[in-house]
This record gives C-alpha cells, sequence and structure tokens, in this order.
C-alpha cells in the first residue's frame, strides 16, 4: 500500500466530508491515440502499448500506469488551508471547504491568507482516500449515478447532452470550469481514469 496526493476544489472538499462524493474523473496524459482495429475491439497506443480501452475497461493494463496508484492504495487530499504558527506549538491548520458550509456563513475568508491545495504539505493532510476501483472510460460515458457519485449538484443547461435537471449536466458544467481551458473541455470527450474511493481515518 501505497500513498499519494490528489487535489480537490472546496466544493469537492464539502462533497467529501458530506459523503455524497466517492468518485473522481481524472484525464489521462497524453490522450491514448486510435491506433487500427476494426469492430468491436479498437485499438488505442498508450505509453509504447496497445489496449482495447472499449473492450476491457476494468481489466485493461493501462490502469498499471494510472498515476494516482492502485486498488487499496491511499490519496491524501491536498487542499486550500492556511496555517497559524507559533513558537513551540504544533501548527494549527483551518481548511477553505469547511467556510462553504452553513454555519459559516458570517465568516470572512479574506481575513486569512489562503494557501493553494498544491502546497500542502502531508502532515495538514486531514481527509485520506482509499482506492476502491479504477477503470478507463470516456468522459461523456458517465452514467446519472455515477455523476451523482461525483459530487456535484443536478442542473440544467443547453450545453451538455440531457433532458431536463440531471447530476450529468451539473458534472459536465463542473468539468468544463475546471478543464476546457486546458483543451479537455466536455465536447473533447477525452479518455479519463475513473476512481471510486471510500473515506477512511489515518
Amino acid at each position: 500500500m501505497s500513498e499519494k496526493p490528489i487535489i480537490f476544489k472546496p466544493e469537492m472538499v464539502k462533497a467529501i466530508l458530506e459523503g455524497t462524493k466517492t468518485q473522481t474523473r481524472r484525464i489521462i496524459m497524453p490522450q491514448p491515440e486510435h491506433y487500427t482495429g476494426e469492430g468491436e475491439r479498437e485499438l488505442y497506443s498508450f505509453k509504447e502499448g496497445l489496449f482495447a480501452l472499449n473492450f476491457y475497461p476494468e481489466t485493461s493494463l493501462i490502469i498499471d500506469h494510472c498515476p494516482y496508484g492502485k486498488i487499496g492504495d491511499i490519496l491524501w487530499v491536498r487542499e486550500k488551508h492556511c496555517n497559524v504558527n507559533k513558537p513551540g506549538i504544533k501548527p494549527e491548520y483551518y481548511y477553505f471547504a469547511d467556510t462553504l458550509f452553513p454555519e459559516y456563513e458570517d465568516y470572512d475568508p479574506k481575513e486569512w491568507t489562503w494557501k493553494p491545495s498544491i502546497h500542502m504539505k502531508r502532515e495538514a493532510a486531514r481527509i485520506f482516500l482509499e482506492i476502491k476501483s479504477i477503470i478507463v472510460r470516456r468522459l461523456q460515458d458517465i452514467e446519472e449515478k455515477d455523476a451523482k457519485a461525483e459530487g456535484v449538484e443536478p442542473m440544467t443547461t443547453p450545453d451538455i447532452a440531457g433532458v431536463g435537471r440531471t447530476y450529468r449536466q451539473g458534472f459536465g458544467i463542473l468539468w468544463n470550469e475546471i478543464n476546457a481551458e486546458r483543451g479537455y473541455s466536455w465536447d473533447s470527450n477525452p479518455w479519463v481514469w475513473v476512481i471510486e474511493f471510500e473515506r477512511v481515518k489515518k
């Protein structure tokens, strides 16, 4: 068992704390490129290997290349935070996601100097996630139940395929907010790691 860091936006940290987020989708880098093949077994090249990604998504050897670890490994969450340092006293950490809860409505985050999640050290981590499964999928293959497991609210938008107010559309909006400017919009339908996790105590 190994540990690796993973970054989440404050809204998603909040969803993890509330128990509504148990999945995360991350862009596969570099993207697998279509190679050849006919019929159901479409082959893709990735990391000097060929994989039938749309035929064996749960057992493909591509899973061995997942940078987030393997089943049973622990992810420690990096999140927006700040700390108070006093001589001779262990640093006390505060987390931006906590200001998103209703009881913190009168809290003014401008009074604090918040550190980006990328700068969080392991000692400041408070959330640990055990990887339960890893598969590969195209982004738009996400189903409604899995979109709900991403911790989003159901939304309506004409930009994301769907009818009415759905979790899938809510996820599409969040995805574009994070990844569209990076060149991996919902419409580009990239290959993603689908990581299912369970929060554990450390």
